[in-house]
């Protein structure tokens, strides 16, 4: 094995020790609690290890969220919008679930919800970049889609995480889908 893969491999145990420190500290508290000191004892690391990979703790997170998200865009990738949104909006449901309770606390916890915000509104916005009709909106428009897309969307599924997950997942999807679409739907008839 030559040392540049035997270099590669240590980095990527590296990361992924740092990625697991921090998911594990997430879980047991809140962000301003968390420390890159903590981070590095968990991962058995130094802190010039973590620098070398991240400026800051803001950094780790906005790493980790960007990871998060390159998943959804992949799955998504092969729908069309506006005909496919209530697909989008299940399949941002479904995913959310699947990244488990570290992804529900980003995103529903207070602590989080500044760069949680601009992740998800930064999602939409990818969502949307390619659709033909979306691009034939003035600018303004454009915004204001992507603000109620990003807030109700995002909105509901926290809804649903705070209501302790009571409602069946294929209602609260049929039934967040159906409020989301409406209000897209009420626009695209006003501006086609």
């Amino acid at each position: 094995m030559t040392k540049t893969v035997r270099e590669d491999l240590r980095v990527k145990k590296t990361l992924s020790s740092i990625d697991k420190s921090f998911r594990e500290l997430v879980l047991e508290r809140e962000y301003e609690q968390i420390t890159v000191s903590e981070i590095c004892k968990r991962a058995v690391i130094n802190k010039k290890t973590f620098y070398a990979h991240f400026h800051c703790l803001d950094d780790l997170l906005r790493h980790t969220l960007e990871d998060i998200a390159k998943g959804y865009i992949a799955r998504i990738a092969r729908f069309s919008l506006p005909e496919d949104l209530l697909n989008i909006h299940r399949e941002f449901f479904l995913y959310s679930i699947e990244q488990g309770e570290f992804y529900e606390k980003l995103v529903c916890s207070r602590a989080y919800q500044h760069i949680a915000r601009t992740l998800l509104g930064k999602l939409v916005k990818t969502a949307w970049q390619d659709s033909p009709w979306f691009n034939s909106l003035d600018a303004e428009t454009q915004n204001m889609l992507l603000c109620f897309l990003h807030s109700a969307g995002a909105d509901m599924y926290r809804q649903w995480i705070a209501d302790g997950k009571g409602m069946p997942l294929e209602d609260a999807i049929a039934i967040s889908g159906t409020l989301l679409c409406k209000g897209v739907d009420g626009i695209a008839k006003t501006r086609s």
